[in-house]
Parts: C-alpha cells; structure tokens; sequence
C-alpha cells in the first residue's frame, strides 16, 4: 500500500492579499492588548475582594455622574448661557434634555 503526502502551499512569489483577509499577520497593538487582557484576568481571579470593589466603584461613578449630568440639565433648562472667547466673540448656548 502506498501513502502519498499531499503538500500545498503558494508559490513564493504569491502575497497574502491574495488569500483572503484571514492571512494577515498579528499587529503590535493587539499583541499588547491580548497580553494586557491575560494579565488582567489573571489579576480579577488573584484578588476577587479587590476587583469587586473596583468594579462597584465604577458603577457607583457612573450613575453618580448620571445623576449629576441630569440634576445640571435640569437647573440650567432653558437658559441662555454665554461663553466668551476672547479674540473669537460670545457664543450663546442652551442646554436642554431631549
């Protein structure tokens, strides 16, 4: 019985443009992100207590500055605000929700 290997591969004067946009090579940038993401993960799983708590405080942050976006919305409802840019004029603006 005889076996034959088949091999494929290009010609070396092929690109890899040629083949489609799945042969392209790892950029630096995502490289470092992947790594960056692994330590991260390593980091969420060696100390729960403190990833909780900065997860919390990032949803606290957040409907904190939720809450005090729409409480400033709603002070300045219908007013005309003027800044002025020296050399440029006064720029009138109105702040109101949608």
């Amino acid at each position: 019985m005889v076996y034959r290997a088949i091999m494929i591969s290009r010609p070396p004067h092929s690109t890899a443009a040629e083949y489609g946009p799945y042969h392209h090579h790892p950029t630096i940038t995502g490289t470092l992100g992947a790594v960056a993401l692994l330590v991260g993960l390593l980091f969420a799983l060696s100390y729960p207590v403190v990833t909780v708590a900065v997860v919390a405080g990032a949803i606290a942050g957040v409907k904190f500055a939720q809450l005090g976006l729409s409480l400033f919305v709603a002070r300045l409802h219908g007013r005309v605000r003027e800044l002025t840019v020296p050399g440029v004029g006064t720029v009138e603006f109105r702040i109101s929700p949608k």
